[in-house]
């Protein structure tokens, strides 16, 4: 089974690029995002807590994050791996995550990382907010989803490549450029 885990700044193509690979490789795409944004749609409990915390810009404990995508995966063990799309990302997520699929005699296959320079990742960030009408996406709360992001989730990046798992993937060209380039990381991997 492939784990894939993509990682990178909001606004750096993760869900572009999780499309793609989902639908070459057949994987079940799981995006914290997505799932998060579901609950608060639909107005549960745990929605209208997350949305206090993420309209001011923080991330979610790791408790309930975790608990959503054990979830997911108990759910879905008959497929050919996940794509976890902006999950992990705490190192301690990433423990999590290691020790949840030990324990099905699984593991995260590798995780790659798009890097694109801050300045065109906040440009991006700001026309999504435009176009898919995103209230959470303005500028304050972008700028601390960025620091949040390099203080919690670039850890995840080392821990990975600790274990030699982690690729870094230019994620500042066009988006066929990109997903050649994950296409030739992906075929490496059982």
């Amino acid at each position: 089974m492939k784990n894939i885990v993509l990682l990178g700044a909001p606004g750096s193509g993760k869900g572009t690029q999780a499309k793609k690979i989902m639908k070459k490789y057949g994987l079940l795409h799981i995006s914290t995002g997505d799932l998060i944004r579901k609950e608060i749609k639909e107005g549960t409990d745990f929605g209208k807590m997350a949305s206090k915390i993420i309209n001011k810009g923080n991330l979610l404990s790791d408790e309930f994050v975790v608990s959503m995508i054990e979830n997911v995966i108990k759910t879905n063990q008959n497929n050919k791996g996940f794509l976890f799309d902006g999950f992990p990302r705490t190192k301690v997520q990433a423990q999590m995550l290691d020790e949840m699929l030990e324990k099905n005699g699984d593991k995260v296959s590798m995780i790659m990382l798009l890097k694109v320079p801050y300045d065109k990742l906040m440009i991006r960030m700001l026309k999504r907010a435009k176009e898919e009408g995103r209230p959470d996406d303005n500028e304050n709360v972008i700028k601390n989803r960025f620091e949040e992001y390099k203080s919690k989730t670039l850890p995840v990046a080392t821990y990975y490549r600790e274990q030699n798992k982690c690729r870094e993937i230019d994620g500042d060209r066009e988006v066929e450029e990109v997903f050649k380039t994950m296409e030739k990381v992906l075929c490496c991997i059982d």
